[in-house]
């Protein structure tokens, strides 16, 4: 299943780098009109004179990388009712991120699965110096982990358009069975390209908190916990275990998750 996501916050980019003071004339090709150096700002033209067009400006249509970032503690237990738990991965394609989740879960989560999306560069059509936006494009679904048919299908918690999740809320639950997760809320934000020429980068903009997923149960003793990402990183890879649910041991559950970041890289242009 496909679905483009559309822009997030506009940038100006602004003029960087040490030039002279008084434009430096430089020879054009086969005697040609003279070139007068000055900072490249992200135009369309070679302002710098060394032949290449907005060198050090971000790339238009490029993919976003995303490399390695932070990692949260491992919430819940791998271990309920004298059973080692399933392990499982949700790990998104190379260059996509988590956008969302899809779900069955009552007062647990029964299974979990998640929706990925690639940033990419996008320049605006107007307005000099240029502007950019990031878009989440290339969409994808990860299957969901756990025991199929149980639980309750709730309705998907996906990211408003052109945002990623970059951090959650987990409520963990302890029984004397073991340890389970109670509930999982992911926070969105927007990302904004930054910099003039020979400087871009990633960061995010204001979060959104989407619905809780899962609602707890009264029999265990609940404890928050929040996980956010570094700047200029976002969630790409969950790892967890799933087994019988302390409170009930006939139902399965997702009883332990750990969160992976990926940080951001902006492609720029470069000289071929």
């Amino acid at each position: 299943m496909s679905r483009p996501f559309s822009a997030v916050v506009l940038l100006t980019l602004a003029a960087c780098g040490d030039v002279p003071s008084s434009p430096v004339p430089d020879a054009g090709p086969d005697g040609g009109p003279q070139c007068m150096a000055q900072a490249e700002i992200c135009n369309g033209v070679d302002d710098d004179c060394d032949t290449v067009v907005d060198d050090g400006c971000p790339a238009d249509g490029g993919s976003i990388s995303i490399g390695g970032g932070g990692t949260s503690s491992e919430y819940g237990g791998t271990t309920t009712n004298g059973m080692a738990n399933t392990r499982f991965e949700l790990t998104c394609p190379a260059g996509t991120a988590i956008v969302g989740f899809h779900a069955r879960a009552v007062e647990a989560i029964n299974t979990l699965g998640a929706y990925c999306a690639a940033p990419t560069v996008h320049r605006r059509a107007a307005g000099v110096p240029y502007q950019y936006e990031v878009l989440a494009t290339d969409s994808s679904s990860l299957p969901e982990v756990g025991v199929e048919g149980s639980g309750a299908a709730v309705p998907d918690q996906r990211c408003p358009e052109g945002q990623f999740v970059v951090g959650v809320h987990i409520w963990t639950g302890s029984h004397e069975r073991g340890d389970t997760i109670q509930g999982l809320t992911a926070i969105c934000s927007p990302y904004e390209v930054t910099g003039g020429a020979g400087a871009a980068a990633s960061r995010s903009g204001s979060p959104v908190e989407l619905e809780r997923i899962g609602t707890g149960n009264a029999a265990t003793a609940t404890t928050a916990h929040d996980f956010s990402c570094p700047e200029q990183q976002l969630i790409n890879r969950i790892v967890g275990h799933y087994g019988p649910w302390p409170v009930y041991p006939d139902y399965f559950t997702v009883n332990a998750m750990k969160l992976d970041c990926g940080t951001l890289g902006v492609p720029v242009v470069s000289a071929p």
